[in-house]
């Protein structure tokens, strides 16, 4: 898992990213749903290309924000990254809207001055259409068993 975590994070210094949106918790159901990949604060971690420093964490109702900095071995250019790690979504169902609302406010102030990587957030959309597909099916059955 360390391997993919250095390739992570380099392609993170490639692309040149400065906010990444963690739509789950490391361990849901008591099973492990993602690999811790960022340090804690006042740590680092050390991999051949770049060097990633935890220097800050806020705990907030819906999310954590941790700042970290990514520093690249050979020029020693420093980047600040962004980690938004949404912890208000529910085992087994969606999450409350104002909870989800709240981390896209954070997202979309930190939006205007960095790269963010958005692919997680497309996530969230398949989710909600693949629940509301499913929602209007039963009720479909429903309807049908009760008049059949």
């Amino acid at each position: 898992m360390l391997g993919s975590v250095e390739d992570f994070w380099g392609m993170v210094w490639a692309q040149t990213t400065g906010v990444i949106v963690m739509l789950c918790r490391l361990v849901e159901n008591c099973q492990n749903q993602s690999y811790k990949f960022w340090p804690d604060v006042g740590e680092c971690l050390d991999f051949d290309d770049v060097n990633l420093r935890s220097e800050e964490e806020d705990t907030r109702n819906a999310y954590v924000r941790r700042k970290l900095s990514l520093r690249h071995t050979q020029t020693r250019e420093t980047r600040a990254v962004t980690l938004l790690q949404f912890t208000a979504w529910p085992d087994g169902c969606l999450p409350c809207p104002s909870a989800l609302l709240s981390v896209w406010r954070a997202f979309r102030k930190l939006q205007d001055t960095a790269l963010v990587v958005v692919v997680v957030v497309v996530v969230v959309v398949v989710v909600v259409v693949v629940v509301v597909v499913v929602v209007v099916v039963e009720a479909v059955i429903v309807v049908v068993l009760i008049f059949f």
